[in-house]
């Protein structure tokens, strides 16, 4: 009331007057008051400034934002082998579509980078992983689920795993012959099908295909051969752990300075791969390379099949028939059966990187068993050891010093098991990076290796 006095003048009441200085500083503090009053307003709906870098504020943030965020504008690729925190050339002009396909043993991923620098990966039936298996039905090919899908009612005419046998020039299918490239060029044609349906884009040439480092020049050359027979012209052939290594540099922005390397292990659903990768000059070199073409995650799988059966063998006192015919099935109901088996096995599998124990059902026969994580260790860790002691072979036969290893990248679907991540580490001493999806990072690293 005493500041509305002294704006008004003298007392009228008899009251002393506020003396001038005072009412100049009073002007003042109530100016500062009004004009923060303001500001604090006006930054309202602000990102809070404190926040980490890349941190969205909270919801019930008192400065959070408040109006529509607008979506970032994707940034250019970078230089797979590029200094960390290097920028791209200004004015790059916008890439046009390209494919890159990861052919493996058991199952094949693409990916597809848009004119848009978007990367998408191809779905085929509501997966991006298409399994590389080929069954033949009067002469004609069918690939994917399809073909795994036939091969309950004519196992005979079926091949899995088209990939192990590239150092042959046929497979008989059933009563037929069929050249080795065409039975690839059927998956990988299923793949350009899947561009034109999904983008409704021709797939153009220089489609990045991946392959094992080991390979030699017979299995490069069919491998092209098939492609060109898909309308895959003048592919681009990256190995699969220089892939690998893009991603961890490119993607993951991890440090792979010049005279490093990485050690890629690859454990997918078939084979074991391990390298040494290293980063010279303007490259990626693979100085040392080997694998286990026995060993897969199918061999996993096969690991809680036997748990489960040890456990229906320990409630009958003997080998059930019922269980018999599940592992050696003789018809066609009895093969939708095992392979029902089989893929309760490979779920209970994934299930146990995340719990303790997981349940599974044995179609059929009206019994559901259980399997523990210390149990499947247990039974997993004599495979986990041999590529283990793999990638140490390696890894010495490539004469890397220790300070010059800049990590170990584990990819590969299998490679969820985090017993694998744990005994690289117990006998390696290097800490490793495990990823939520391992099965695209080989796909994903060899886009960036397309001109």
């Amino acid at each position: 009331m005493w500041i509305i006095r002294a704006l008004a003048g003298p007392a009228a009441d008899g009251q002393a007057a506020v003396p001038t200085g005072r009412f100049v500083a009073i002007v003042v503090v109530v100016l500062i008051a009004v004009g923060s009053t303001a500001l604090i307003l006006r930054e309202r709906g602000r990102a809070n400034p404190f926040a980490p870098p890349g941190r969205e504020p909270a919801a019930n943030d008192p400065v959070a934002r408040t109006e529509p965020v607008p979506e970032p504008t994707p940034e250019p690729l970078a230089d797979p082998v590029a200094e960390p925190g290097a920028q791209p050339e200004a004015g790059r002009p916008t890439a046009a579509p390209r494919l890159a396909v990861d052919y493996g043993t058991s199952n094949t991923v693409a990916l597809m980078r848009r004119d848009d620098d978007r990367i998408r990966p191809l779905l085929f039936d509501a997966s991006p992983l298409l399994p590389s298996a080929v069954h033949d039905v009067g002469g004609q090919i069918l690939t994917g689920r399809d073909a795994v899908n036939a091969a309950r009612l004519d196992p005979g005419r079926h091949e899995p795993n088209p990939k192990r046998r590239l150092n042959e020039n046929s497979i008989l299918l059933g009563d037929r012959e069929h050249d080795l490239a065409d039975l690839v060029a059927a998956t990988l044609r299923r793949v350009a099908d899947e561009v034109r349906h999904a983008f409704g884009v021709e797939p153009g040439p220089g489609t990045a295909l991946t392959h094992p480092a080991a390979w030699g020049a017979i299995r490069r050359s069919i491998l092209t051969d098939a492609a060109a027979r898909a309308g895959l012209t003048d592919p681009v052939l990256v190995p699969e752990p220089v892939a690998a290594a893009t991603y961890y540099a490119t993607v993951l922005g991890q440090t792979l300075p010049h005279g490093h390397s990485l050690v890629v292990y690859d454990l997918g659903a078939g084979t074991f791969d391990t390298s040494v990768v290293r980063r010279d000059g303007d490259g990626l070199d693979v100085l040392a390379a080997d694998g286990l073409d026995d060993l897969g995650g199918l061999d996993f799988d096969a690991l809680v099949v036997d748990l489960v059966g040890a456990q229906v063998r320990a409630r009958t006192g003997e080998a059930d028939e019922r269980w018999q015919h599940l592992l050696r099935p003789r018809d066609a109901a009895e093969r939708r059966l095992a392979r029902l088996l089989w893929d309760d096995a490979r779920a209970a599998k994934e299930a146990l990187s995340r719990l303790p124990m997981t349940a599974v059902s044995l179609p059929g026969l009206g019994v559901e068993t259980h399997v523990t994580r210390e149990q499947f260790e247990a039974a997993a860790r004599p495979l986990v050891d041999r590529t283990v002691r793999a990638t140490a072979a390696v890894l010495r036969a490539a004469a890397v010093p220790p300070d010059r290893v800049a990590g170990l990248f584990l990819v590969g679907g299998a490679t969820r098991m985090p017993l694998a991540a744990t005994m690289l580490f117990q006998q390696l001493r290097i800490r490793p990076t495990v990823l939520e999806q391992p099965e695209i990072v080989v796909a994903e690293g060899a886009l960036h290796h397309i001109p």
